[in-house]
This record gives structure tokens, C-alpha cells and sequence, in this order.
């Protein structure tokens, strides 16, 4: 993984049709999968960012005129409660795995993109669930194999760096709780 993409892929799985019953491919250099689920994190964390900033200016602007009232309060609750929402985004961001359609993966054009090509029955995907990486290869199979027409075999490796953004995000949504509640008894008495 390189930022919020996989750069580099190779696997090694189990197709009855292939060359001694295994199916080895790399994945095309050229080739990188986004993934979309660390952008958008990304794009939480950095929109409640840009709300404390401006709760922030306007806070000082508040201080220096020396102007706090009940709408001040509001102000405070109103961008607690944002910057929550943004913090709980980004964590569910990470937290549910975001998988795409077997649609969707037949037509993804990186699952396309593999040395030797991946067999017509076999799809890929890449995806965060927690902290970790998931690599799911699907194998459409007769009926009688399994029921719904489809065997998955899932490899993972954990990205400990994610444990920790979890973990500050965890403590955020914590203190921002604490904070709008504070806050919302201080505005009704």
C-alpha cells in the first residue's frame, strides 16, 4: 500500500481450471486500486479540521469583543455537534467494509489488469474492514458447489496505523460528547 492505494498485487489461489490447479497472477504495475474508504476518511477528518478552525476564529473574534451570550453557546454546540458528525463519518468510513457489487468488480478495470489474466470466473477485490486489509477473491461456481453460485476465499494483514486513527477517533467522539453535553445543560439553564 502506498497513501490509499494498493500499488502492488500477487495471488496465489486455489482454480481447478488452471495449470496444476493453481491460479498464480500479479497485478500490472500500471494498475492501483483506490480505495475509496481511506479517502474518505481522509476527507472527514479534514472537513471537522476546517470546522474547529473556523468555530476557532470565530470563538477569538468572541473573546476579543467580549461578547459571549446564549448565541455564542449555540454557535459552540452547533459546530461540536458537525465536527461530531464529520468524526463519526470518518470512523465509519474505516470500520464497515465498503465492498463493491460482483457487478461492479467485473467491470472495475484493475481486476482486469493481471499477468496472466484472471480467470473469467474469478473477480477481485480490495477493501478496509477496521484495521485491516482484505484481499477477497470470488469464484463463481456451479450451484451444486454452493448456493449461491459463488465460493470466496478472503486473505487480510493488518494495518496497524489504522488501529490508531481509530483509537484518536474513538477519543474524539468521547470528549465531543462530553462537550455537547456540557454544552446543551449550560444553554437550557
Amino acid at each position: 500500500m502506498l497513501g490509499d492505494n494498493v500499488i502492488q498485487a500477487e495471488i496465489t489461489v486455489k482454480h481447478a481450471k488452471s495449470t496444476g490447479g493453481v491460479y498464480r497472477g500479479v497485478a500490472q504495475p500500471d494498475v492501483q486500486w483506490k480505495l475509496q474508504q481511506l479517502q474518505d476518511l481522509g476527507n472527514h477528518i479534514a472537513r471537522a479540521s476546517t470546522q474547529l478552525c473556523e468555530a476557532d476564529a470565530r470563538m477569538l473574534e468572541l473573546s476579543h469583543s467580549r461578547q459571549f451570550t446564549t448565541e455564542s453557546g449555540e454557535l459552540i454546540l452547533s459546530a461540536a455537534r458537525s465536527v461530531k458528525d464529520e468524526i463519526c463519518a470518518a470512523r465509519t468510513a474505516i470500520v464497515l467494509p465498503r465492498k463493491k457489487s460482483l457487478l461492479e468488480l467485473y467491470n472495475f478495470p484493475p481486476t482486469r489488469r493481471f499477468n496472466p489474466p484472471l480467470p473469467q470466473d474469478q473477480l477481485l477485490s480490495f477493501y478496509i474492514s477496521s484495521c485491516r486489509l482484505i484481499c477477497a477473491c470470488y469464484h463463481m461456481v456451479p450451484k451444486q458447489a454452493a448456493p449461491q453460485g459463488l465460493s470466496i476465499s478472503v486473505a487480510e494483514c493488518q494495518l496497524s496505523y489504522l488501529d490508531e486513527v481509530l483509537q484518536q477517533l474513538n477519543t474524539a467522539m468521547i470528549q465531543l460528547e462530553k462537550l455537547i453535553g456540557h454544552l446543551e445543560t449550560c444553554i437550557s439553564h
